[in-house]
Parts: structure tokens; sequence; C-alpha cells
């Protein structure tokens, strides 16, 4: 008796599966979440305002004039932290003088020196306007700080010293790694730059810990929403006798 053929069989249709799109972020908040939402939108512009000092900062490959104001170093650990997808929101941590709401979280602070410089680039704000010769705060990061340290041994002060700053790779730490002296001569702040140019800035004020009620509208430690003892039978028809 012939073998029948079996028919090819047709593959089997595996089920349909719908792939999900990423959900978008919600575009709205309700009740206790929007009240934190803009209790930490008020604290971020008010640390913003009272510590609004821009720091240095080279994109990878590119290279700045800088001229040192100061050169003994402040020195404090500090957290950055992203708000809104903006990174460039810094902390100083309180570990060591009491708990720190954001290393709970498990965010390590980096030990930074900072400087006061004038960056002589030239940037343009919103409004179209030019600016240069800008005081701003140098945050020294890891081997740059011993980098610093070499500068002040083989030149003496760097206060009035110019140098060529750059950043080579994204690696690199983004406040440059590479210092050349850009002359041998010392520049006279205030003739060049104009009054209180050779004073440093304020660190005491910008980089001032935050208080504990700064840390929770941030969204650093806190009590949890909802945590309050709920209001009895008893106490509820006495309210609305």
């Amino acid at each position: 008796m012939a073998r029948k053929k079996k028919e090819a069989e047709k593959p089997k249709k595996g089920r349909k599966t719908t792939k999900k799109e990423p959900q978008a972020a919600a575009w709205f908040k309700k009740g206790d979440e929007g009240l934190k939402e803009k209790e930490k939108l008020d604290t971020v512009a008010k640390l913003r305002q009272e510590k609004n000092t821009p720091r240095f900062r080279l994109k990878e490959g590119e290279e700045a004039i800088i001229v040192f104001v100061d050169d003994e170093g402040f020195y404090a650990k500090v957290h950055q932290f992203e708000m809104d997808g903006n990174w460039g929101n810094f902390i100083t941590c309180t570990k060591d003088f009491g708990p720190c709401a954001v290393c709970d979280t498990g965010k390590r602070p980096t030990y930074t020196a900072h400087y006061t410089i004038i960056d002589t680039r030239e940037f343009e704000k919103r409004d179209g306007t030019k600016v240069k010769n800008n005081k701003i705060l140098f945050p020294a990061k890891g081997s740059v700080i011993n980098l610093i340290a070499d500068l002040k041994k083989k030149y003496g002060s760097l206060v009035g010293r110019v140098f060529r700053v750059k950043r080579y790779s994204k690696n690199d730490p983004n406040c440059g790694n590479y210092f050349e002296l850009a002359s041998t001569k010392r520049v006279n702040l205030v003739s060049k730059f104009g009054k209180d140019a050779d004073k440093p800035l304020d660190y005491m004020s910008i980089l001032a810990p935050p208080t504990e009620e700064e840390l929770r509208a941030l969204g650093f430690g806190g009590t949890v929403v909802g945590a309050e003892d709920e209001i009895s039978d008893d106490e509820l028809a006495g309210i609305l006798d």
C-alpha cells in the first residue's frame, strides 16, 4: 500500500503579540503628589536664585582660557542630582556633621575643590546679549585637584595666572584635565576685568548645606504621605453635629 505523502505542515500561527508602546510620562499630577511637585519646583528655584553661580564646564574636545582669582581651594563634598532632565543641580553633602538624606538614597557625593576664576569665553544670553570674562566657580575633582596643587608648586601663587584648559574626551573631568600656562606674566585682575574682579566668590553662601526642609522638598527624606492617624467615627460625628 502506497504510503500517503504527508501534506506539508503549515507553520503554526503564533499568538499575535501587541507591542506595547513606552508609556509617556504623565502630564498631570493630583492631590498630594501635585502639591509635592509644586513645593519641589519652588525649592529648586529658590536654591538656584540664592546660589546662582555658574560653574566652569567644558564639552568634549573644548578648551578655554581662564584666569585664577584665588588658589587656596574651598573643599566640600557635593552631590549632583537630576531634576526634570537637568543635571546642573548641586547640593553640599551633610554626612560629615549629621544624617544625609541624599546619601541614604545611594547617591555618593564627590569631594570637590572650588576656586574662583575668570572665564574669558564669550557666551550669548537668551536675550541675545553677548557676555565674556565672567567670574565663575571652578569645581576641581579627582586628579585635577592634584594637578592644580602641582601647578602651585611649579609657578607659585596662581592668582592672576592665565591658563589654557582643555578637555579631551567624555571620560575626562568636565572641568578639563590639561593645563597650559598661556603667559609668563600675571594679569592685574582689577585693571583688566574691573572692580571686585580680584575678590573670590562667597563660598559660604554658594555651598551652604541645604536645610532638612529643602531636602524634603527636593524629594530626599521626609515622612510618608498619608501616615497620619485616621479620624475615628466618633470624632467625625462630633465635628458634623
